[in-house]
């Protein structure tokens, strides 16, 4: 199962740190990977670039959208494939693998009238993964800390570090505040990882399960910078393109590939 994530910068959101606590209860083996890079600084580009061998020096969405891209090929091969959405779609990713959106099926709930929380995906997970009868792969195309309007990325159970932007009229928040409301949206995408670790450790006698969580992009918001998503990365340095990858298995035993945990530490 592949998580894609949304406006996650990997400087701030080390394991351990207070916004990813529920990570670091949920999931003894976590693997965090602290040197990673996204191809572009938006959805449209960066997206698609997860799921090409182009590779971030060649990749192109013309050039991309020309050819097969990684859920093509493992649905070819026999892999179930399955796309579940909460965000503004998957930008051609998807487009040939079942795709279910956020407010549709098992995914109707918790949402009100505007848009849907990420734990919708949970609920999608579990329907998709009830009975599966070959391998399977499930994207979670996550909202995560999607801006501007970052109060509405988590409930207000979640709403830890205060004071907040309640608004996305941005520009009239202090920094403190817009941080604030980063780290909320940070922290609740946590927790939405965790429930689904816990799932999957629960479901462990039946199936055996590989989670990897990726954001595609950062966002300029958490430094408080005048850089926009879609500028160039000579624009904006490592800073911004600097992302989290996580990797937890439910179990250590027959994973694709054979992967151990000692491996990924090494």
């Amino acid at each position: 199962m592949e998580g894609a994530g949304q406006n996650a910068r990997g400087a701030l959101i080390p394991v351990g740190a207070d916004a990813v606590r529920p990570m670091a209860r949920a999931g003894k083996g976590v693997v965090y990977f602290d040197n990673v890079t996204s191809c572009g600084t938006d959805t449209a580009a960066s997206l698609p670039c997860m799921f090409s061998n182009l590779g971030a020096e060649r990749f192109s969405v013309a050039v991309a959208a020309e050819r097969e891209n990684a859920l093509d090929v493992l649905q070819r091969a026999g892999v179930a494939v399955q796309w579940l959405d909460n965000n503004s779609g998957c930008k051609g990713v998807c487009a040939r693998v079942g795709t279910v959106f956020a407010g549709q099926g098992s995914m109707a709930s918790p949402c009100n009238a505007d848009e849907c929380l990420d734990e919708v995906l949970l609920n999608g997970l579990r329907s998709s993964m009830t009975r599966p009868v070959t391998d399977s792969l499930v994207v979670l195309h996550m909202k995560g800390s999607h801006g501007p309007a970052y109060f509405k990325r988590y409930p207000s159970s979640a709403r830890r570090f205060v004071p907040t932007c309640d608004t996305s009229q941005i520009q009239s928040c202090d920094r403190q505040a817009l941080l604030n409301n980063y780290d909320n949206g940070i922290a609740y995408t946590s927790e939405v990882l965790a429930q689904m670790i816990d799932w999957l450790a629960s479901e462990a006698g039946r199936m055996d399960s590989v989670l990897l969580y990726l954001s595609d992009h950062d966002d300029h918001v958490s430094l408080f910078q005048p850089f926009a998503r879609g500028s160039h990365q000579g624009r904006r340095g490592r800073c911004l393109s600097r992302r989290p990858l996580r990797r937890h298995a439910a179990s250590d035993g027959h994973l694709p590939g054979r992967i151990r945990r000692a491996a990924l530490t090494a």
